[in-house]
């Protein structure tokens, strides 16, 4: 299922506004049970995007020809701050989260020729190399599954 209006700025698009190049986070739509099963955006944040789903997410863009997916993850994220004197107490990590972003890089690696990868500064300078402009039409992607918050 796909909607791309020419009234509405898509989502996904990397954008260029003069010198200034926009890459958002990529967001995909999932039903979500507190909202009646209406569909809800989802950023592909590494800690709150299980890896079924992120790898969803990548097929379908696969078949719409998206030329990126943008997932974010920030380092505090894997940090375990469920306990209210997390910051007193020693540090410890997620290890569900760990496991997510390691079979996210295998599945990335061993698929290197269908989902090469890049990182941020490689992007730019290959921008800088074809001095290429962007502004795509990206499809919205739909997952056919229910968000259950935690």
């Amino acid at each position: 299922m796909t909607r791309l209006s020419p009234t509405i700025p898509p989502l996904n698009d990397i954008c260029q506004i003069n010198d200034i190049y926009e890459l958002p986070v990529t967001n995909y739509l999932i039903r979500d049970i507190r909202k009646f099963f209406r569909y809800i955006y989802k950023p592909m944040q590494l800690c709150c995007t299980p890896f079924a789903s992120i790898l969803e997410v990548l097929k379908q863009a696969k078949i719409y020809e998206m030329e990126t997916v943008v997932i974010v993850c920030h380092n505090f994220e894997f940090l375990d701050r469920d306990h209210p004197d997390w910051l007193e107490r020693p540090f410890r990590v997620k290890q569900n989260l760990v496991q997510n972003f390691l079979q996210l890089c295998n599945f990335l690696q061993k698929n290197s020729d269908q989902y090469p990868t890049t990182t941020v500064s490689e992007f730019f300078q290959g921008i800088a190399k074809k001095h290429q402009t962007y502004h795509m039409r990206c499809p919205e992607i739909y997952l056919p599954k229910i968000y259950w918050p935690l």
